[in-house]
């Protein structure tokens, strides 16, 4: 077997590895980075399970969400260090709680992957956005041993992973409680990690962009930063943001839309009309989007620890939260950074496109208001 899918629409699940009874599927890299199964033909017996289980060809039922939700914890950790409303938090604590185990993405070891929590202790690996895919291995199979063990089963991840694991599992499960993220779009690894690599001289493990350093790039090496960098200013975020640089499958998701492949979808209320609220507030706040029963029966479980309320479902379908609506579009000058990285690197492949005159226009404009608040403090002196 040569293929699975067509190459473009692949979405680097990886439901194809963990079905393949043969092991004949490993992950393999193209030259911008982007993760895709290589299929050994030594080992391949044509069954056709990887191509049956792969969410392009056997696309999933999708759900409209019967409630929409705008919410933050009550706990103040979870608002200052948690990405948005501190929601995949306590859906987690709670699992853990129970007795269940949770699944999300780590960032540790360069890389960002999907991994198993089993402690309260290990839920901080899980807080904060990263802009990049995570590698999902072999958790599906992880996550099918532990349901069929009757054992409680949270999985976090994209709406494109949810669907690899749903069409893997089979089945649906009462112990499974599947969350998805409103997703822009996710970059390869490689691009982070070759412009981390870049900044720090490799000496980096682990990263943030949302949280405690709200809305920054921050790389650590054994907890302690060595590199910080706005969003403004900052090569990757930026291009990140402006859609330049997601996996090609990205730009014709079929899980941008408003009806879901998950139990329960998360993400930034973003366009949420604050005057409005209940109960004013001015720190970060999560849309939660309850598309099944057993969504919903999982949040009645959790919604103690909230500040909530019901909002319009309409409210959260804006131009703000546009991926909601449709895929990204690519940035214009996408083209041109795919062939300058070739040659010359991520941080100079975007600085030659657009992306990188307004990086520098928003520089020049920071120093000139540098300069004029501390001319203004000597004349106060």
């Amino acid at each position: 077997m040569d293929q699975i899918c067509d190459i473009k629409l692949c979405t680097g699940c990886f439901a194809c590895l963990n079905i393949c009874p043969q092991h004949a599927i490993a992950l393999q890299y193209d030259q911008f980075g982007n993760t895709i199964p290589s299929i050994s033909n030594e080992l391949c017996i044509d069954c056709g399970l990887c191509k049956k289980v792969c969410p392009v060809n056997t696309p999933l039922k999708f759900s409209k969400a019967n409630h929409s939700i705008a919410a933050w914890s009550k706990n103040l950790n979870d608002q200052i260090y948690s990405s948005s409303g501190g929601v995949a938090t306590v859906f987690s604590r709670s699992m853990i709680h129970k007795g269940g185990v949770v699944f999300g993405a780590v960032s540790e070891d360069k890389n960002v992957k999907q991994k198993k929590i089993e402690s309260i202790q290990e839920l901080e690996k899980l807080r904060g956005s990263k802009y990049v895919q995570s590698y999902t291995g072999t958790t599906y199979r992880e996550v099918k041993e532990l349901l069929e063990r009757n054992i409680e089963v949270l999985y976090i991840g994209l709406p494109c992973q949810i669907a690899g694991l749903k069409n893997y599992i089979g089945r649906e499960y009462l112990n499974l409680v599947t969350v998805d993220l409103i997703c822009h779009g996710t970059p390869p690894m490689k691009l982070l990690r070759d412009y981390l690599d870049e900044s720090t001289n490799g000496d980096w493990d682990c990263v943030s962009f949302r949280g405690q350093y709200n809305w920054m790039l921050t790389a650590y090496f054994e907890d302690k930063i060595v590199f910080q960098k706005e969003r403004n200013l900052d090569p990757y975020f930026k291009a990140f943001l402006e859609a330049m640089i997601y996996r090609e499958n990205c730009y014709s998701c079929p899980y941008a839309q408003s009806s879901r492949v998950s139990d329960i979808t998360i993400g930034d209320f973003w366009g949420l009309n604050r005057n409005t609220l209940s109960i004013p507030y001015t720190g970060r706040i999560s849309l939660v989007l309850l598309n099944t029963s057993m969504g919903y029966k999982f949040w009645e479980q959790c919604q103690d620890q909230f500040v909530w309320e019901k909002r319009l479902f309409d409210e959260a379908l804006n131009k703000e939260q546009s991926n909601l609506l449709h895929s990204s579009i690519p940035h214009k000058d996408r083209d041109k950074f795919k062939k300058n990285y070739l040659t010359k690197g991520f941080a100079k492949a975007v600085m030659c496109t657009s992306i990188g005159w307004t990086i520098y226009k928003y520089k020049i404009r920071k120093r000139l208001l540098d300069i004029t608040i501390i001319k203004k403090l000597h004349h106060l002196l």
